[in-house]
């Protein structure tokens, strides 16, 4: 009998999940060096509408501002990539769980269970596979 490993990469294969991740990686780093160029372009004095009085304060410098946006819009993205592959891993999980059966997809996530052991919080955060406790519980 075929193991819910072999069935999970199959519905990855069959719902070309690798092909939808580049695409979304692509736009993601497009959007990121748009972001970045328009914020050069927002730095020039002709396109800068804040007042040059309020530049002494960090809050208004206009350098510090799209740092701190080029940051956020990174983290924002990159957190959409992994939400976006999450959920890719819990559809494989479902289909595979159809064709090995409930039971036996439950008995291979214990098993990774097992084998992950405990993570720190930012290992978490920027993996692009959900927990196994909450691929069991997904089930």
């Amino acid at each position: 009998m075929l193991s819910h490993e072999f069935f999970h990469e199959q519905a990855h294969i069959e719902k070309r999940h690798e092909l939808k991740r580049r695409i979304l990686l692509i736009t993601i780093c497009s959007l990121l060096i748009l972001n970045s160029q328009l914020s050069i372009l927002n730095s020039l004095p002709i396109f800068n509408s804040q007042l040059p009085i309020l530049n002494f304060l960090p809050i208004f410098n206009s350098q510090l501002s799209t740092l701190n946006s080029q940051l956020l819009s990174t983290f924002t993205l990159a957190i959409l990539y992994r939400l976006f592959c999450h959920s890719q891993e819990f559809e494989a999980d479902r289909i595979a769980a159809k064709k090995c059966g409930k039971n036996a997809a439950i008995e291979s996530l214990k098993l990774l269970q097992m084998r992950e052991g405990k993570t720190n919080f930012f290992a978490n955060l920027f993996s692009l596979h959900p927990r196994a406790e909450k691929r069991i519980a997904a089930l």
